[in-house]
């Protein structure tokens, strides 16, 4: 069984078809030349499929069509216009370098949240160490001396004295709350009012997820009118660039004030 292909690979595949249809290459040519010069035998088998069907008659569109997975319907819409407007090669490029900026801008997103969440582990992880193992070294210290702690203190160690006696509960309780989002990701209804939701309403979190949410929508958009396709045809394409139930919500709301 294939492997997923790595996006990088997809990136490149379509900046290359794209180069060759400009430079005037036939598209079975293009085709037939990327075909022996793909290393990867998934995305090697459904270059072969596709030069297939178009050897067959079929459109470039309806034979990317064949492959969901690895070409979104923004790719489809583009490359529909393309052959009504007769510039699939103009087409192919701007979607090469779509992905590549929605490339850069996934790996800005991912830079901008690594560093606040590694923060906040670690401030959680040295806080735990603290409650578990050196406050309670000092509450012996304290009742020998018997002195009048501040009320921040005798909260710590009241804190302190609940995570230890009740530590063996506590990491079930982790535990299950771990599982419950690692097998309840797949249900509709769990994404819906609880992932969704806490995306969009998180401190830091939020704005960042927002800000890169939006950033993707409007370049969907962009590439998509730039390419001639029609308003609401380009909303419903680029709603689909989440999985996000609240979005979506909202451009249905869209729509339906659009049309």
């Amino acid at each position: 069984m294939f492997n997923k292909i790595p996006h990088k690979e997809i990136v490149e595949f379509t900046r290359v078809l794209g180069l060759l249809l400009y430079s005037r290459v036939s598209v079975i040519q293009a085709f037939e030349l990327i075909q022996k010069q793909t290393k990867n035998e998934k995305l090697k088998a459904i270059v072969k499929s596709i030069l297939k069907d178009i050897k067959s008659g079929s459109s470039l569109s309806k034979s990317f069509s064949k492959h969901p997975r690895e070409f979104a319907d923004i790719f489809i819409a583009n490359l529909k216009v393309g052959e009504e407007t007769g510039e699939i090669a103009e087409v192919i490029v701007e979607y090469s370098l779509y992905l590549q900026k929605m490339q850069s801008l996934k790996g800005k997103i991912l830079q901008a949240v690594r560093y606040p969440i590694m923060v906040l582990v670690v401030a959680v992880g040295v806080v735990t160490f603290m409650l578990l193992f050196i406050i309670p070294t000092f509450e012996g210290l304290f009742q020998s001396v018997q002195a009048d702690l501040p009320v921040i203190t005798q909260l710590l160690l009241i804190l302190s004295r609940g995570l230890v006696n009740n530590s063996t509960l506590l990491f079930f309780i982790l535990l299950s709350v771990a599982g419950l989002i690692y097998f309840g990701k797949n249900n509709e209804s769990f994404q819906k009012n609880f992932v969704d939701k806490s995306l969009v309403k998180l401190p830091v979190v939020s704005k960042m997820y927002i800000t890169g949410l939006l950033a993707r929508f409007s370049l969907s958009m962009a590439i998509l009118l730039k390419s001639k396709v029609g308003l609401v045809e380009s909303l419903k394409i680029s709603k689909n660039i989440t999985s996000n139930h609240l979005f979506k919500n909202q451009i249905d709301l869209l729509l339906k004030k659009t049309i």
